[in-house]
């Protein structure tokens, strides 16, 4: 694929990520990863870029993705507490992210110089979950990485990398004030709503939000990540390495930016505008993998990825502003994800780069998943899930062109999401607000909304195109 062409994708498409804090131009991709010889690896694992043939290496990775998720929905009658069959839901997204740079290697040392648009944390978008969301997503823009790496001794090899990375993040989605109300008469589920009470997720009770935030701005340490890799060579082709990936600021992370939010009908839907930040922590991932010969033409190779994502947990967002003064609209919202910390496990059989034309492999993987069955929702439908990855990479001359894919199948859930709670949020609203009863701990953490009880499958396919030249 031509380079403009690449950028173009990535400049007008979007994607579902397979599970959050992965990057697709490296993890799960046959010929990458921690222990890989590809010009991608600098925030995966600098050191490796130490492997690679002697020579500048200019390239470009396209990755197209493409994300289904279903949902068969359960409802809670707000009365007893029972759940019932609701609504089915199919949903969704394609799109894609690039990754562009040059590698300067030689035996002993390296340099590198990359940028990157990742793509997205993006949901779906369909009004049978607006509660939960309303196509929310998370934008990641590597501005700029440069990593170096030199060896240690001939036989371990150190690499570092830092990231001037821009984030843009848009939180979309419903309050059920009806809910928020408890059993208030004139405002809670039992109010009327079009003649009839409101009931749960009742379209005349549904307050519409959009906060769209980023950091105040752009060169601030706020913004930093670092990656730090080694790489050893053992005796008999054994290749090891680890790496850590981790932001600089290791605190809470601030972004700024404007809030947008629709009244539900009964109270006259008027537009209302102002003022939001969003606080939130940011993921590490850690990386360990190792590779061998296996046969005469062919390397095992094995990874594994660890994911800190609780700390991210959860999103608080917060708007204020006059016109949102005197309203009902909350000042502080706390939406949680449910995500938990994770690892992903693959092994593989792949040719080893001897210059030859035509090389391949392939990869077979478990995610332990993002989120529990208990708090999967159509905002983190991330569960556990299978991987399988195919790898081809053609040489013509100081060219190469690699081709990869990727399949990601979520072990299906049943009636998962139930620590979504809307009885939590009547039980403490009428109690008003006791802090020590365990249905207000719940709506603490954001867990008292609609539930997202139901069945859950999700299914990710996705495309790698690499297009790399070397100068001796």
């Amino acid at each position: 694929m031509p380079w403009p062409a690449a950028l173009a994708i990535a400049a007008t498409a979007t994607v579902v990520r397979a599970s959050p804090a992965d990057d697709p131009a490296t993890d799960g991709a046959v010929f990458a990863g921690v222990t890989g010889a590809d010009p991608a690896n600098a925030t995966a694992n600098p050191a490796a870029l130490l492997r690679l043939v002697p020579g500048w290496h200019v390239f470009a990775i396209s990755t197209v993705s493409y994300d289904r998720v279903g949902i068969d929905r359960q409802v809670v009658d707000p009365a007893t507490g029972a759940r019932g069959a609701g609504p089915a839901i199919t949903d969704a997204t394609i799109g894609a992210g690039v990754t562009a740079g040059f590698t300067v290697a030689s035996p002993r040392r390296m340099v590198a110089l990359l940028a990157s648009l990742r793509p997205p944390d993006e949901t779906i978008d369909d009004p049978a979950v607006a509660d939960q969301t309303r196509g929310s997503r998370t934008r990641r823009i590597d501005w700029a990485t440069l990593a170096g790496g030199f060896s240690i001794t001939s036989r371990v090899y150190l690499g570092l990398s830092g990231t001037l990375a821009g984030r843009r993040q848009v939180v979309t989605y419903a309050r059920d004030t009806a809910l928020a109300a408890g059993h208030d008469p004139a405002r809670g589920v039992d109010s009327d709503c079009g003649g009839a009470p409101c009931g749960l997720e009742n379209p005349q009770a549904r307050e519409l939000w959009r906060v769209d935030v980023e950091p105040s701005s752009l060169p601030t340490t706020d913004n930093l990540l670092y990656a730090v890799g080694v790489l050893a060579r053992l005796p008999g082709g054994v290749w090891l390495g680890l790496s850590v990936e981790r932001p600089w600021q290791l605190g809470r992370f601030t972004m700024i930016g404007d809030a947008t939010i629709v009244q539900a009908p009964r109270d006259g839907g008027a537009t209302l505008h102002g003022q939001a930040v969003v606080y939130q922590r940011l993921p590490q991932v850690i990386r360990f993998g190792g590779r061998a010969p296996l046969a005469r033409a062919w390397e095992l190779t094995a990874e594994l990825r660890m994911r800190r994502l609780s700390r991210t947990e959860p999103v608080d967002v917060r708007v204020f502003g006059a016109e949102l003064a005197g309203t009902d609209v909350p000042e502080i919202d706390v939406r949680p994800t449910g995500v938990t910390d994770t690892i992903a496990v693959e092994l593989g059989a792949e040719q080893p780069d001897r210059g030859q034309r035509w090389r391949g492999g392939a990869r077979l993987g478990f995610d332990t998943g993002a989120v529990t069955d208990q708090r999967i929702s159509a905002r983190a439908p991330w569960g556990r899930q299978l991987t399988a990855a195919l790898g081809a990479q053609l040489r013509v001359d100081r060219w190469t062109l690699q081709l990869g894919y990727r399949f990601d199948w979520q072990l299906p859930v049943t009636g998962g999401g139930g620590d979504y709670d809307p009885l939590a949020m009547i039980a403490c609203t009428d109690a008003a607000f006791d802090y020590d009863l365990p249905a207000c701990a719940a709506v603490r953490a954001g867990y008292g909304t609609s539930t997202a009880a139901g069945d859950y499958t999700r299914q990710s396919h996705t495309l790698r195109v690499a297009l790399g030249f070397v100068l001796p």
